[in-house]
């Protein structure tokens, strides 16, 4: 089926003067955020920029020999880069500002890049979750604070409006796109919701691509009531992670996934026609259920007891020296150290843990209940049809 890949195979041929920026391009730009583009593109210490075209191929030849340079829960990989660093709608666009920081003490995954485009226009593209166990602590500190993620992606994006005012002598309004996909959609939302009020009509649009929203009683505010129409969330119709802290009162654009399940976050399986998205009317049943069960279960915990459950967790598993989620099975010291950590954890951490694996199961199999009865249904109404073909058949043959 049809993805981002296959977008710019087939439209990247056309200029932006041509077709405008879209929500495909958007996509496009924010899994560029995945690269692992160290020693390739110019930090934001650097007033220089590399092409989009050489730093692809730069990286095309890295990830051929470490495919571990890519990061993310979205398969970008050469062929992406190939397709991207081919595509003439992009040839003239370059790279710079790249940001790739891991601080284990404050407990913060960062990274961004900004894409300077031929159309005069800038897009701010910031890194979702990656591999590390900092970046996933992140995906659950965001249940009881503002991240410090979230604050260095706000500092980002206001460095890079002014940059763009320094830069250019009679600056226009609107020349500011923000985007990212999964964590760096939240990034995204963050950082422009608290931009400087005089620095927002810079603002183009700001895409969360299935990015989890602020949790309600950390922020006061969500991007929407900041931004309007100029905030766009576009979420493939499995969506989890789009919907934590959803906000009913912020619109939303379901796109089809070519994959079932969680895997639907995955943004190099939405679908693409033309120069959109597919557009689905509504969420896949199991999708509901899950939602509603994880909504229901925290918004049934205080924000200290979010705050203390992912520190025991995560202590736990850091106990080993893990860095990484591969890290804590790479050896039987490192697993044996994070279970006796495990072990002493708080018991009420285990209570919590269980309460929402009992809750997910619950809500998934009252949807496989549903499929099953269903199935009976369908099954037993064939069967009815089944038996009526008969006697249908022998009138007509009668009727001759």
């Amino acid at each position: 089926m049809p993805n981002v890949v296959d977008y710019l195979k087939w439209r990247g041929d056309l200029s932006f003067s041509e077709r405008p920026f879209n929500d495909v391009d958007n996509l496009v730009l924010s899994l560029l955020a995945y690269m692992g583009f160290d020693g390739i593109v110019f930090s934001e210490r650097s007033k220089k920029t590399i092409s989009l075209e050489t730093a692809c191929a730069k990286m095309i030849r890295r990830i051929k020999k470490d495919p571990s340079l890519v990061t993310g829960l979205s398969r970008v990989d050469a062929t992406f880069l190939e397709a991207l660093k081919d595509a003439p709608r992009f040839a003239e666009a370059r790279l710079g500002n790249y940001v790739n920081q891991i601080d284990s003490d404050k407990n913060m995954q960062f990274a961004a890049l900004t894409v300077y485009l031929p159309s005069e226009q800038r897009y701010v593209s910031y890194r979702g979750t990656d591999g590390t166990l900092v970046g996933w602590r992140e995906n659950l500190d965001l249940s009881f604070k503002v991240t410090e993620a979230d604050k260095r992606a706000a500092l980002y994006l206001e460095n890079c409006v002014r940059e763009y005012l320094k830069d250019t002598p009679e600056p226009h309004d609107a020349c500011i796109l923000v985007g990212g996909h999964s964590k760096g959609g939240n990034l995204a939302s963050y950082a422009a919701s608290v931009l400087p009020k005089e620095l927002l009509p810079y603002l183009d649009r700001v895409w969360s691509n299935d990015g989890p929203n602020m949790c309600p009683g950390t922020v006061s505010h969500t991007a929407h009531d900041v931004l309007g129409k100029k905030y766009i969330r576009l979420l493939p119709n499995f969506s989890v992670v789009g919907m934590i802290f959803n906000d009913a009162e912020t619109p939303m654009t379901i796109v089809q996934s070519s994959e079932n399940s969680v895997m639907a976050h995955d943004a190099v399986s939405w679908q693409v026609e033309c120069d959109h998205f597919v557009i689905c009317s509504d969420f896949t049943p199991e999708c509901k259920h899950i939602n509603e069960a994880f909504t229901s279960w925290y918004t049934s915990l205080p924000l200290e007891y979010r705050e203390s459950m992912t520190n025991d967790l995560f202590d736990a598993l850091m106990a080993g020296g893990a860095v990484y989620f591969s890290d804590i099975t790479s050896s039987s010291a490192s697993l044996r150290a994070v279970l006796t950590a495990l072990m002493n954890t708080d018991r009420r951490t285990w209570s919590v843990f269980a309460d929402l694996f009992a809750t997910l199961v619950s809500a998934s199999a009252s949807t496989f209940r549903e499929q099953i009865n269903f199935a009976q249904h369908f099954s037993q109404s064939t069967d009815s049809e089944k038996n009526k073909l008969p006697q249908r058949a022998h009138k007509r043959t009668g009727a001759h």
